[in-house]
């Protein structure tokens, strides 16, 4: 008989990975004569919203790691640039007029840079950046107000919200209204244990009635396969989960 599996505790991307390989072994066998098909069917017609939906979340998860990315180099610029005009009222000359000869070269990118649009903005901090690294009289004038670390986060959080940009998923239109993954999730494993109780009857019946079971008993001894294989992930996850706090307990 097929295996039984707890697929609750396997992550969104994890379940869809798991119900395709399913799918794909009974595919491989003659669902027809096997009559497995309708079950087959059911799980097989839900693999697309799952997998749209799986799509949106990761875009979703995506789009939250960019807000929080230009989140970081907007307070970077923003706080770089209120430094340096509270330094305008430092008790030292020097260090006034450094801070004075940073902001007039900063004037030349506008008013407000954390306003500007992405693609504008990374350039933007991207020049400032390169500028600060290589112009004489910006050098001379960060060392001293000791200002270096600044633009050391300015490019950081830059370049890490450039990359987040440029590898982001294509954008996936709603339009479909698609339930969410979880919506769909109980419904996938209705089907999935509906398609799994059918080809354990069949192979039953077919035991019984002293027919060739060889294709069903291949269909089966694959799904338990995959199935171990999964149960195993599982487990190694529980583990893990498990070690964690310990870790975090041995700082």
């Amino acid at each position: 008989m097929i295996h039984k599996i707890s697929t609750k505790d396997l992550t969104a991307k994890e379940f869809f990975m798991f119900l395709t390989l399913i799918i794909g072994i009974a595919n491989k066998t003659d669902v027809v004569k096997s009559k497995i098909k309708p079950e087959r069917d059911a799980l097989n017609s839900l693999l697309p919203d799952l997998q749209t939906a799986l799509a949106i979340e990761a875009a979703n998860e995506e789009t939250q790691k960019l807000i929080a990315a230009d989140k970081r180099r907007d307070i970077a610029i923003s706080g770089f640039v209120a430094w340096l005009k509270a330094l305008q009222k430092n008790p030292k000359q020097a260090k006034r007029d450094a801070a004075t000869a940073i902001l007039n070269y900063l004037k030349a990118f506008g008013s407000d840079i954390a306003g500007e649009n992405n693609a504008a903005e990374s350039a933007t901090l991207s020049t400032i950046a390169k500028d600060c690294t290589t112009k004489n009289d910006l050098i001379a004038a960060l060392a001293v107000i000791d200002g270096v670390e600044w633009i050391d986060e300015i490019e950081v959080a830059n370049n890490a919200f450039i990359d987040l940009y440029k590898n982001r998923t294509t954008s996936i239109s709603d339009d479909k209204k698609v339930k969410s993954f979880t919506a769909l999730r109980p419904e996938a494993k209705t089907a999935y244990d509906a398609l799994v109780n059918i080809v354990s009857s069949r192979y039953s019946t077919a035991l019984a009635d002293g027919l060739d079971t060889t294709a069903i008993k291949t269909c089966i001894d694959n799904m338990n396969s995959t199935i171990d294989q999964y149960k195993q992930l599982i487990v190694a996850t529980l583990v893990k989960k498990k070690e964690e706090p310990k870790k975090e307990e041995g700082k």
